[in-house]
């Protein structure tokens, strides 16, 4: 059994933008979806970001999934597969209105 079939929630694959935010400064950043789970989010952008970081995301609507807007914090940060992007995991701290 391979470590996403033991998961409570399985995670989604998703390809769309993704709109996040540092919540220390606010300052706004685009990124690109790779996938979704009940806890977590893992994205790519090409900004820099820190273990531990807060970041409030939103998932657009338009897409398959339902809007997600929450707060999340940085858990890995790890080359991507694309010239300079990053990809950033994410653990969802709280869910968003």
């Amino acid at each position: 059994m391979d470590s996403d079939e033991k998961r409570d929630f399985p995670r989604m694959t998703i390809d769309c933008g993704v709109e996040y935010s540092l919540k220390e400064t606010g300052e706004l950043f685009q990124g690109s979806a790779i996938n979704l789970s009940s806890t977590g989010i893992l994205f790519s952008t090409g900004q820099n970001l820190s273990q531990g970081d807060l970041v409030t995301v939103k998932v657009p609507s338009d897409k398959p999934v339902s809007v997600l807007r929450a707060v999340v914090k940085v858990i890995r940060v790890t080359p991507g597969n694309e010239s300079g992007a990053l990809h950033i995991a994410c653990e969802i701290v709280e869910k968003l209105d």
